[in-house]
C-alpha cells in the first residue's frame, strides 16, 4: 500500500490547487447574479435620486425590484457556506482514489444500525454515521464509515468516536467472536459474558501478550477458535494495538472481519477551509491510511486457507 507521506507530496504538488480552484470557481459563479442585481439596484437608486419628479409607480417598481433581487442575492451568496463541504468531498475523494481506486466515497451517507450491531462490539446504542466508503481494496471488499456512538439520544456526548469497518474474511467459520482492546470489556460493548454466558465463552490462548491486552469471547468450539485465532493472527493484533495510540477492537461473524478504532473526535469532522490546511488534511490522511492498511496487515487478500 502506498505511504501516507506519498499522498501528501502528491496532493500538495498536483491536487491541492485543482481542488481549491474548482470549489472557489463554483462559488464565484454563484456571485454572478447577485453582482448583476446589485448593479441594477445602484442604477435604480441613482435614477431615483436624479429624478425628483419620480412617480409613485416608479417608486413601487423600485421597492419591488429591490426586495426581489435582494432576496435572490442573499440566497445566492449563502452558497459560500457550502465551500468547506465541497472541499472536504473533493479532498477525501482524491485521497481514497490515491489509496484504493476501486472504492467510492459518499459524503452524508452512513451505515444502517444493523450493520454495526452485528459485530457485537456495541450494545444497540444510538449511532451517528457519515463519510461512507465502499468498494474493493485490491481483492478485498470493504465498507467503512465514521461513527459516533452514544447512549439513548445523547449524540452531543458520544462515548465512542472513530472508524467502523467491515471487511471480507475468506475463512469459513460458523461462530461469532469479539476481541476488545484493554483489560476490561468497554462499558458500551455488548457484554457477552453477562448478557448471554451460554452463547459466548471467554477465550484464553497460549499468547500471554494477547491475553493481557485483549478480552476475547466466542461461540465456537476450541478447534474453530484456534483455526480463526492463529498465533500469527493474535500477534498481528498485539502489534497493531501496540502501534496505535487509541483502542482498536476486532470481531468476526458470517465471513467478515470487523474493526472499530477510536480517534480523537469524530473522524473527518474538522472544517476544511483551504486545501493548504495541512494539519486537517494530514489528520484525515492518517486516519484513512491506517484504516486501509488493516486489510493488508492481516493479509486479507490471501486465499490460502482451507476449511477446518
Amino acid at each position: 500500500m502506498k505511504g501516507k507521506e506519498e499522498f501528501m507530496a502528491y496532493f500538495n504538488s498536483q491536487v491541492a490547487y485543482e481542488v481549491n480552484t474548482t470549489s472557489h470557481f463554483k462559488l464565484a459563479k454563484s456571485y454572478r447574479k447577485p453582482v448583476f442585481f446589485i448593479f441594477y439596484f445602484l442604477v435604480i437608486v441613482c435614477a431615483t435620486l436624479l429624478n425628483k419628479n419620480a412617480s409613485l409607480h416608479f417608486l413601487i417598481l423600485f421597492l419591488g425590484g429591490f426586495l426581489l433581487f435582494g432576496g435572490l442575492a442573499w440566497i445566492s451568496m449563502s452558497n459560500k457556506n457550502d465551500v468547506p463541504d465541497k472541499l472536504k468531498e473533493k479532498t477525501i475523494t482524491k485521497m481514497l482514489k490515491f489509496y484504493a481506486p476501486g472504492m467510492k466515497y459518499n459524503q452524508g451517507m452512513g451505515m444502517i444500525d444493523k450493520a454495526i450491531d452485528i459485530s457485537n462490539i456495541f450494545d444497540g446504542n444510538d449511532y451517528k454515521t457519515d463519510d461512507y466508503m465502499e468498494g474493493k481494496l485490491n481483492n478485498t471488499y470493504l465498507q467503512l464509515c465514521s461513527l459516533a456512538a452514544a447512549e439513548g439520544n445523547k449524540q452531543d456526548q458520544p462515548f465512542f468516536t472513530g472508524i467502523y469497518m467491515i471487511a471480507e474474511f475468506n475463512k469459513n467459520f460458523k461462530g461469532q467472536y469479539v476481541i476488545f482492546s484493554g483489560f476490561h470489556i468497554p462499558a458500551y460493548a455488548d457484554v457477552p459474558g453477562e448478557v448471554d454466558p451460554v452463547r459466548m465463552k471467554e477465550i484464553k490462548l497460549e499468547n500471554p501478550d494477547f491475553n493481557n491486552m485483549f478480552c476475547a469471547y466466542g461461540t465456537g468450539d476450541e478447534l474453530e477458535t484456534r483455526y480463526l485465532l492463529t498465533p500469527a493472527m493474535m500477534q498481528r493484533m498485539v502489534d497493531i494495538n501496540n502501534a496505535y495510540d487509541e483502542k482498536i477492537h476486532f470481531a468476526f461473524d458470517r465471513g467478515h472481519m470487523f474493526f472499530a478504532f477510536e480517534t480523537d473526535g469524530i473522524p473527518f469532522s474538522d472544517e476544511l477551509k483551504s486545501t493548504r490546511d495541512e494539519d486537517v488534511i494530514g489528520k484525515w490522511n492518517n486516519i484513512l491510511h491506517f484504516a486501509l492498511s488493516l486489510p493488508e496487515q492481516f493479509h486479507l487478500d490471501e486465499h490460502l486457507w482451507s476449511k477446518p
